[in-house]
């Protein structure tokens, strides 16, 4: 090749790689340059419930100012007392419901006293029962292989507050065991409660039976 030839070729790289460069930098200036998109920020819509208005309550003034009346007084019925005597028989009176045993004990264990006012037969059972129960609790009954069945009486005297004065036992069993824990029982108790004045004074002396249960 000519010196010429070679000159050439290298003025025309020159060129083009001058071109490539020049064409590099424009893009890069007009990335550059050019003005940055606006970001929009995606807004949502919400909307808002009616507001609730309270409306003061309306005052009827006419019903406000009325007043109740007061009703007339009744007026009375005078009335008439018939002359004759009214009198009821006594054979249609049903007779007083006497209580067994086992009521008694029910009443006595449920903690419920006897009447007051009046007093009948209902009401001295109870007591009785009480006194022999608080005589039973503390007493230690023999075995009945030892005893059998033998009884015992014990007669009380009663002070009006319910302290035993006197204990005597009018009736052995014929067992001294058994007598023995009869006499030990009734002396360790000086005073039973729960018992009416009214009673007391009815009931002074009074005989209990012991027989091992």
């Amino acid at each position: 090749m000519t010196r010429s030839y070679i000159q050439d070729l290298k003025m025309v790289t020159i060129v083009h790689i001058g071109i490539v460069v020049a064409l590099t930098l424009v893009s890069c200036c007009r990335s550059f340059f050019a003005p940055k998109p606006e970001y929009i920020m995606p807004v949502e819509l919400i909307q808002l419930p009616s507001p609730i208005v309270i409306h003061d309550p309306v005052i009827n003034k006419s019903k406000v100012d009325r007043v109740a009346k007061p009703l007339p007084p009744k007026s009375k019925t005078a009335v008439k007392v018939s002359p004759k005597r009214v009198t009821q028989s006594l054979d249609n009176v049903a007779p007083a419901k006497q209580l067994t045993e086992n009521e008694i004990k029910k009443l006595l264990s449920a903690g419920q006293a006897p009447r007051k006012k009046t007093e009948t037969s209902n009401d001295d059972a109870v007591y009785l029962e009480r006194i022999r129960m608080a005589l039973y609790e503390v007493w230690a009954q023999p075995s009945r292989e030892e005893v059998g069945n033998v009884v015992a009486e014990m007669q009380i005297r009663f002070e009006s507050d319910g302290s035993l004065r006197e204990r005597k036992l009018i009736t052995k069993s014929g067992n001294s065991v058994m007598d023995a824990s009869v006499e030990k029982a009734v002396r360790s108790v000086n005073r039973i409660d729960g018992l009416s004045p009214s009673f007391l004074e009815r009931r002074k002396i009074i005989t209990i039976s012991f027989k091992v249960e």
